[in-house]
């Protein structure tokens, strides 16, 4: 019976150990949720869905009134949905991003798992689940999060297929494909097709090539993408002195980069992706460089009989399609990290003993370095006093220090520690660090001031003054506001206007209004302003902080006379 008692609680310790990673880091993305949306993008997404709800329109898309065209629909339809569902809120703007997102991860351990092995498979998803842009792209929601999601869906999917044969494999992965599509356009295609293509071409398997089945796979994306499509053409193509939004999505937006005919450009070096997988691929990026390259030796060297290549190719080849493109995000690259993910969690299944040794010590000063980023954060730039908040702290990294001096498997020397401090540091980033910042989105604040004060008359609320229209104001005021452009705008606007109005501006907008003649101010809400997706060391030193910002206001005004 003793005997029997003990062999359960391994079993359960063990079953425990397995999912631990997944729970540590449920608690960090969870938090992120209950972030303010962040200027521009993710505010400029949660507030077009608001707007679709509130039009009925969900063919045309349509940002502050006007025309969009830039992003596909997906995350506009299922945002407003979710709205009309459980209302207005930047948790609910995330709830089918971040579920997509975790189904990547289950994608990412079930594509691992049909080419290695179950340990292999753990490890890849493991990786995918805890690297930091993993937390990022969760709580600052764009397009990529589930394109990220569907992708990796998609080839785990048509992967299975062209290993089984079973057709409804085919129409669920070019279900998913159509969805990467909806999600961001011809990327979402452009990866499963430079991953797969390749590893179908070198195995000189023409049948799966030209598999007359797929034709089946491109009507339901054709099926899929037809309400986009009728929406764009009765919005662009169906008039003549707009730009085709046909052509726009289906070449213009992604190769269009490529190919310099798109007007985007911000003149990125050619290392910029690369410097930013640095950063965004923590704490995995050294051993990814070792699998990467023990992956490449593996293809050279041909010693393994029909490799796995999907991972290879469809990371490096976009990875390089991208880094030519003339405009550039850091988040352009996170559609690949479920494939380096594979990759990494291959190689952490093979590693050996020396290896194992080398990166202790590399995952060590990770693990430090994280904890020196955490002590400067929390204790210089935004001083952390919550002591619930740092007794956590100090268990997570505690605990990770433990795991990784006590224990020498891949397991719970590397891989536990790695994902307890990165989980442990993203909860500080997303109960303490982000909602700190948040402080200085002034569109944000003045935009929940308008809300919940009913004496701001929503109808006479106007903007005036350099960049403060991005669209957290929107979403949280529940106003598209005018923009007032000029001072002689403004100037007419009080002259003619019969009651009160209310003006968010900055400090050369009062000043004008101050020096105007019979009319009367009061300030209603006051912010200091600084666009902090842009973080810089002024902004994080407390001492430079407040030069850094911009004073901005909300006032109340009216005439006198």
């Amino acid at each position: 019976m003793y005997v029997l008692f003990l062999r359960l609680m391994v079993k359960y310790v063990n079953s425990v150990l397995r999912w631990l990673p997944f729970l540590l880091v449920l608690p960090a993305v969870i938090a992120g949720m209950y972030i303010d949306v962040m200027d521009i993008d993710s505010s400029q997404y949660a507030a077009m869905s608001k707007e679709m709800l509130e039009t009925g329109n969900f063919l045309k898309v349509y940002n502050r009134g006007e025309d969009y065209l830039d992003k596909p629909p997906l995350l506009f339809w299922v945002s407003s949905l979710m709205y009309a569902i459980f209302g207005v809120s930047h948790f609910v703007f995330r709830i089918i991003p971040v579920l997509v997102s975790f189904l990547g991860v289950y994608a990412t351990y079930r594509f691992t798992a049909l080419h290695y092995n179950d340990r292999a498979a753990r490890y890849a998803a493991i990786v995918f689940a805890s690297c930091q842009a993993f937390f990022l792209m969760n709580h600052d929601v764009r397009t990529d999060t589930m394109l990220t999601g569907f992708t990796i869906t998609a080839i785990w999917l048509l992967s299975t297929y062209h290993k089984n044969h079973e057709i409804r494999y085919l129409i669920l992965g070019f279900g998913a494909l159509g969805l990467s599509l909806l999600a961001k356009g011809p990327i979402g295609l452009m990866v499963p097709v430079l991953g797969i293509l390749p590893q179908l071409l070198i195995r000189k398997d023409y049948a799966a090539i030209f598999d007359p089945k797929y034709l089946i796979g491109v009507a339901i994306v054709a099926v899929m993408l037809l309400p986009m499509c009728i929406g764009l053409y009765q919005q662009f193509d169906a008039y003549s002195d707009k730009e085709s939004g046909l052509y726009f999505y289906f070449w213009k937006q992604s190769f269009g980069r490529l190919t310099g005919e798109s007007e985007w450009s911000n003149n990125p070096p050619p290392t910029f992706l690369l410097e930013n997988f640095l950063w965004s691929y923590l704490p995995w990026i050294l051993i990814f460089f070792a699998a990467f390259f023990f992956k490449l030796r593996v293809l050279i060297s041909g010693k393994e009989k029909h490799p796995e290549i999907i991972s290879f190719f469809g990371f490096i080849l976009p990875f390089i399609a991208l880094s030519t493109s003339k405009y550039q995000l850091p988040h352009y690259i996170f559609i690949l990290f479920p494939l380096a993910s594979v990759m990494t969690g291959d190689y952490l299944d093979r590693i050996a003993s020396g290896r194992q040794r080398i990166f202790r010590w590399t995952q060590g000063l990770i693990i430090l370095l994280i904890i020196a980023v955490t002590g400067v954060l929390g204790f210089w730039a935004f001083r952390l006093t919550s002591p619930v908040l740092i007794s956590v702290l100090i268990l997570f990294y505690l605990s990770a220090l433990y795991l990784w001096a006590t224990y020498r498997d891949v397991y719970k020397s590397l891989i536990l520690p790695s994902v307890v401090t990165i989980a442990g540091f993203n909860v500080f980033m997303n109960v303490h660090f982000y909602p700190q910042i948040m402080q200085y989105q002034s569109g944000s604040i003045i935009g929940k001031s308008i809300s919940t004060h009913p004496e701001v008359a929503k109808d006479r609320f106007y903007i005036y003054g350099k960049d403060l229209r991005f669209y957290a104001i929107d979403f949280y005021s529940g106003v598209r506001a005018p923009e007032l452009k000029s001072e002689d705008e403004v100037l007419n606007l009080i002259q003619q206007s019969s009651g009160p109005l209310w003006i968010y501006t900055d400090r050369t907008g009062l000043d004008f209004i101050s020096s105007i003649p019979s009319v009367q101010i009061e300030k209603g809400v006051s912010a200091k302003r600084f666009h902090i997706s842009t973080l810089n060391a002024a902004f994080l030193n407390p001492g430079t902080r407040d030069s850094a910002c911009h004073p901005v206001f909300l006032l109340k005004v009216w005439r006198t006379s």
